[in-house]
Formats: C-alpha cells, structure tokens, sequence
C-alpha cells in the first residue's frame, strides 16, 4: 500500500495542455463577460493546445479571425501549463513593448492571480518580490520573458524551449537592424530538442502576411462540419451565406453539398460547429496549421446574445458599404483571409463632378441630420466648407464659401462669424443651424488672432485642430494645449480621414459612405478635392496610406488641396462632436434615426440597460468638457 510521504510527493499525472486547462484554469473577471469562472474548451481549441506537446510537430500556427476562439487565451493555456506541469523558459512576443507590458499586466497578472496551482508557483504582487517584473517573472525551473519584436535587446540571450508568438501580422520586418524577429528568438531554442513554437495571427495583406506563409507550409487544417440533414462534411464558407435582396434578417447557411442545398437556421449551424473536427488538407511536415473564419464563433452562443448569422450579413453590408478600408478589416478579421491590394490609383474627380444633383427650391436633403464645417486659413482668404452627414456617414455637400481678406485682421472674423450662424432648411421643414465646426491652426501667421477668436466660443464645439505628422494617427486624439493663449488643441490623422474620404469617393451606391453634392460646386473644387497622391506603406503588417500634392501639371492638374483641407477638418469635427454614437446624439435630439436603418443590435442598445448609457453620455461630456478653458 503507497504510504502518505509517497502520496504527499508523488508528481502530479502529465496531462494534455487541454485537460491541464479544463482542470486547473480559472478565467478572470477582467477577460470575459461571464466575469470569470471555470475554464472549459471549445471543441476546436482543443487539438491545436494539445499539438504543442507532439514531437513530431516543430511549429503550431492558428490563422484565425478575430474573437472567434481565443487566440491570446490558448497563449495563456500553455504558459499556465509549462508552470504548472513541465518549468521550462517561456518566451512571449508581442507586435511592440507597449503591448508586451498589456499582456503582462492585463492577461498574465490576472491569470496567474485567479488560477491558484500559477499563484502558488510564480511570485506574484509580494513586496520585494525582485523576480517578477513587468516583462520577466520567475518560477521553480523556469522563467516567463515577455518581449516585443521591435525590441533586438529583449530577444537576445537566454536559452529559450517554449516560444509563443502572437498576432505575428503585425511584427516589424526587423528588430532593429538585427533581423527578422521570429527567426532570431527560434534561434534561441537550437539547444533544445523538444522546443515549441506556436504562432497566430488574424492575417493582413496578400503577400505580406507572415501568418499566410506560414500556414501555406503547414497541413492546413479546416474545422469541417456536418450537414444537419445530409450528413455530408464541409467547411463553412462565406459564399454559402445567403439572404434574399434587400432582408439579410431573413439570412440562412446554404449546405454546400449541391445534391442538398439545405437552408440552415443559426440553431443547427452552431450545433454543426460543436460537433465538428479538424481536417488536413495538405501533407504533413512538422508544421500544424489551424485555420478559422468567423463563421464559427461560438462565443455568443447564448439565448439573446448569439452572433446570428444575420448579424454577420448586416456587418458585411456595412463593411462594404464604407469603401474599401472596412472592406479590408471586414475580411482580414472575419473571413480570417489577406487582402488583396489594388495599386494606389485615385478617385477620378469627374465621376463625382458628373453626379451632381440639384437640391430642390434650395433646401437641403431630408437625409441630413448633422452639418459639421470644416475652415481653412491661407494668407489672402478663409475657405470653408459645410457639410451634412446622415447615418452611416452618408455625407451631403451644402456649400463652399471663400472669405477673401488677410485672416490676420479681426474683420475678418466677424464675417467667418456671421457665415457659420447660417440656418438649413431641410425638405421636410425641419430648420438645422451648425453643431460643430473644425478649425485648421496650422498657418502661423494667423494663429494668435485664430485662438483669441476660439477661445470664447469653444463652447459651441467649434474645435481647433492640428494635423498629427505620423501615419497611424488616429482620426482623433485627445486635446492638448497649444503653445498660446491656452486654446485646447486636437490632433487630426490626416492620413486615416483622407483614406476615408478616398475610400468613400469609390462608392457608387446611395447608402452609408456615399458622397452628394449640389450643383453649385465647380469642377476647380473636385480636382482640390481629389488631388493628392496616395502611396502605401506598410508597418507592423499593416497598411497605411500616406498623401502629397504633386505638382501642378498642363493636363489640368492642380496644386491646390483647400477642398480637401476642409472636407477633412469637417469629418474631424463631426468625429469630435462624438458623432460615431448615433445613439448618444439621438438621446440629445441631434438626430432622428429611421426605424428602417437599425440593426438588431442597435435596438438592443437603444433599449436596454440605461445605466450604461448614462456612462456613454459621461464619457462624451468628460471629453468635451476638457477642451474648455479651466
């Protein structure tokens, strides 16, 4: 009979990663809905965890969309489980520093805080506890090291069995002028016969994407599912999503065996998902790839709260509908596939010139219900122009003005004064008067007079902007204040609202994105609209565009981007005013939203818990209240 020493210091069973998880981990309050709790599998996390621990597999790679399985918390399995049942050197890369910390303090700290066997084993928040720092923390036979891949420092040294790479799309082609970053911490496990590397990733551009090639060299795994009533095993595919024109509430999944062709309802589409396997479909040689579109999200799995496959089809409308950058996050994050770059090729302005319109009797679209102004300042004259936005950011041009007059003489002001006091009147009757206005600081010679102007009148959401000189600027940061007068500054991405606006001139169809204009706007205006080149760039796996004006030529071209300038600086102020929250601005009688337009969704947010959105409302005023003077 085993005696108690021989049960007190008997090892613990060698588990799968996966069963270590159902038993041991516990999920944090801080990273799920449910507010923590048990962890339990899916059915398809369940091989790809468990591949890790296969000696015949040199790498583990997961192309998977974008919250459909948890990418980050499989991460957090395996490093629970190395803890815990095999103390080996970890190493985790992240894109950068700054989201290696967040995953140290966000995902680690709390796991390891929730889940007592990791609590008891790695010193967490004691005093003087040197061996636990934000990016390196210490256990019995082992070490975590988090690093980020811009960083050639923190992937250097240490002999490293376990290596952990997520979101690889987005790594730096080079840790400084080391290399590439995955090649350089796979080096470090050369010493190691039984290392591990597992890698995942939503993919980004077509033949940029590190994700992509690695799955093309793995055995690429499909999760295939079987027909409820035909039995038949297939993966789903987006081209099966089908929903008669014009009613995506009534969308269904298509089986795609031909000889049945059956209409799937979401029930039997998430009971397939649940019941389905893995499937090679390539040989295998060392390499083990999971691929996972957002089809089979399980995660909503629950009465009320599913992600219907209705759901699915308005967000693909809307995507679409929002020109070519939605369509490529769309299809990066849900389809889970690269996106295929066309060349830099802009807009042509006389397609937008030729479309104009004649607004009757002088009033504007019924379909306006927000007008914003953007203003520009240049030596000789003020421009500006206002614009009126309807839901999903369906725009109505209402007229471009020239102020001309040095901007540096305070008359100039009392005009630029009297000209945005001017009342719309809407075709149905309804009067609108200007909820928000943007303000280009950036010409120096007018600067003191522009913010002793605004400065009063900050309280009408009329907002000074400046353009932000990186190119992954946000279209709007927080405001900061300017070197005189005290005035609050916002910095603009010029770059990511131009690449709206470029996006948005593509659009053909009436409907969220699309462009109007009246008459009155001469051909001069489109070509400023549209004059600047684009050029990609790419950084940390995605792309960015980038604009410059070019030179005016003898074919016509300009030299001139005021329109454009001013177009931007009012979507800036419409972004500004917290415009993005329909909802918020209806609440504040802004705007009337068709009941026609909204989504489920949305009515779940009109018409439940209060409470949050009274804590919208705060958020907004917080924001607004800081760029008044204190």
């Amino acid at each position: 009979m085993e005696s108690v020493l021989a049960k007190i210091f008997r090892p613990p069973p060698r588990l799968k990663i996966s069963e270590w998880s159902d038993t041991y981990r516990k999920l944090s309050p801080e990273a799920n809905a449910r507010g923590g709790g048990d962890w339990r599998c899916l059915p398809m996390q369940i091989e790809p965890m468990d591949s890790v621990l296969d000696p015949e597999v040199r790498s583990t790679v997961l192309m998977w969309a974008s919250q459909t399985a948890g990418k980050t918390e499989l991460i957090n399995n395996i490093v629970g489980y190395f803890i815990h049942q095999d103390p080996a050197p970890i190493l985790i890369i992240q894109p950068d520093l700054n989201m290696a910390e967040a995953w140290s303090k966000d995902r680690f700290d709390t796991m390891v805080r929730d889940t007592q066997v990791l609590s008891e084993l790695v010193l967490f928040n004691r005093k003087k506890a040197r061996d636990n720092k934000i990016l390196h923390k210490k256990f019995p036979g082992g070490h975590v090291t988090i690093a980020g891949a811009n960083s050639p420092a923190s992937l250097a040294s240490r002999p490293i069995r376990v290596n952990l790479f997520d979101e690889i799309d987005r790594y730096e082609e080079s840790a400084g002028k080391e290399g590439d970053p995955i090649m350089l911490a796979e080096k470090r496990s050369d010493t190691f016969w039984n290392a591990v590397n597992f890698k995942t990733s939503t993919p980004t551009i077509k033949n940029h994407s590190r994700i992509e090639k690695e799955f093309l060299r793995s055995d690429q795994c499909y999760w295939f599912v079987r027909c409820p009533h035909c039995e038949s095993e297939q993966m789903l595919k987006w081209s099966n999503v089908k929903w008669p024109k014009g009613d995506p509430k009534a969308t269904y999944y298509l089986c795609g065996n031909l000889e049945c062709s059956s209409h799937w309802t979401d029930e039997e589409r998430v009971a397939a998902v649940w019941a389905g396997r893995w499937i090679a479909t390539a040989p295998f040689a060392g390499v083990r790839g999971y691929h996972l579109n957002g089809i089979y999200s399980l995660f909503k799995a629950k009465k009320g709260y599913i992600n219907r496959l209705h759901q699915m089809a308005a967000e693909f409308q809307q995507a679409y509908g929002l020109g070519k950058h939605s369509r490529k996050v769309w299809v990066n994050t849900f389809l889970s596939e690269t996106f295929e770059e066309d060349a830099d090729v802009k807009p042509e302005w006389s397609r937008l010139f030729d479309r104009r319109i004649q607004y009757p009797h002088g009033k504007i679209p019924s379909g306006v219900r927000i007008i914003t102004a953007g203003v520009d300042f240049q030596k000789d004259r003020i421009e500006l122009e206002f614009v009126g936005y309807g839901v999903g950011e369906e725009s109505y041009g209402l007229g471009h003005h020239v102020l001309p007059g040095d901007p540096r003489m305070p008359s100039m002001y009392a005009g630029l004064e009297q000209l945005l006091g001017k009342e719309f009147v809407r075709q149905d009757g309804a009067r609108l008067s200007l909820a928000a206005a943007g303000f280009d600081t950036g010409y120096a010679a007018c600067q003191r007079q522009l913010y002793s102007w605004l400065r009063p009148r900050l309280g009408r959401f009329y907002f000074a902007f400046k353009g932000a000189n990186t190119i992954d600027a946000e279209p709007i940061s927080l405001p900061r204040k300017s070197k005189t007068d005290q005035v609050r500054l916002i910095m603009v991405g010029t770059n990511r609202i131009k690449t709206y606006l470029y996006s948005r001139a593509t659009i053909e169809v009436e409907g969220p994105g699309y462009m109007h204009f009246s008459e009155d706007y001469s051909a001069e205006w489109f070509k400023q609209l549209l004059s600047e080149d684009c050029y990609s760039v790419i950084r940390m796996g995605v792309t960015y565009r980038t604009f410059k004006l070019p030179e005016a030529t003898p074919e016509g071209g300009t030299d001139r981007n005021e329109a454009l300038d001013c177009r931007v600086y009012s979507l800036g102020a419409l972004y500004a005013r917290g415009a993005q929250d329909w909802d918020s601005l209806e609440r504040r009688n802004l705007l009337t939203i068709p009941e026609d337009y909204r989504t489920d969704d949305q009515n779940k947010v009109i018409s439940s818990d209060p409470g949050r959105r009274k804590k919208k409302t705060r958020r907004q005023s917080s924001f607004m209240s800081s760029l008044q003077m204190r």
